[in-house]
């Protein structure tokens, strides 16, 4: 029962917080791509451009899926930014009569709209996760509760199950926060 290895977990680590990912992963062997996009995930939001010189590449170069508010805000300022300077570029190289580079101006501005759309989400909020993190989340506490509902309809353990349910917290984060001076807990 994984809910009671979660649990057992925070007990043993009284008002130490755990990401919910790092819990729902444990010793398990973990996708390196999705370990890399935590490592990364500022790096790959906050540079949104590509080089100069960078063959075929226009526009902003995608995250690796892992998004933050602060990440996010960070990169839609530094897109408005580059939108404004492409409007003048754009404006520039149409006195040039220079088709070619107002065709790669509007193939980067499509570009970057096409990824402000996808960091601001369903009706223009920002995103806050990558859903890989959220489906951990949400499968440690549904384990979690699974295990306390368990406990609940055991006579024995219910009082158990009513210390738990007050003092477990889950979210993108939990933890054990007992009242002071701690239980202690013998396994």
């Amino acid at each position: 029962m994984r809910g009671a290895s979660y649990i057992y977990k925070l007990l043993q680590h009284p008002h130490q917080p755990f990401s919910a990912f790092d819990l729902h992963v444990g010793d398990r062997e973990v996708d390196e791509g999705l370990l890399k996009r935590r490592k990364l995930r500022h790096d790959s939001v906050v540079k949104p451009f590509a080089e100069d010189g960078d063959e075929g590449a226009v526009g902003p170069q995608r995250d690796t899926g892992w998004t933050d508010q602060q990440a996010n805000q960070a990169a839609l300022r530094d897109y408005y930014d580059r939108l404004e300077e492409i409007k003048a570029e754009k404006e520039q190289a149409a006195d040039d009569k220079n088709d070619a580079a107002y065709g790669r101006l509007e193939k980067e501005e499509d570009a970057i709209r096409a990824e402000v759309k996808r960091l601001r989400g369903k009706f223009g909020r920002a995103r806050l996760v990558d859903p890989q993190y959220e489906q951990a989340r949400s499968s440690v506490a549904k384990a979690i509760g699974r295990v306390i509902d368990r406990c609940r309809k055991d006579r024995q353990l219910s009082k158990l199950a009513d210390h738990l349910h007050a003092y477990i917290e889950v979210g993108r984060s939990c933890a054990y926060r007992p009242p002071k001076p701690c239980p202690v807990w013998h396994f």
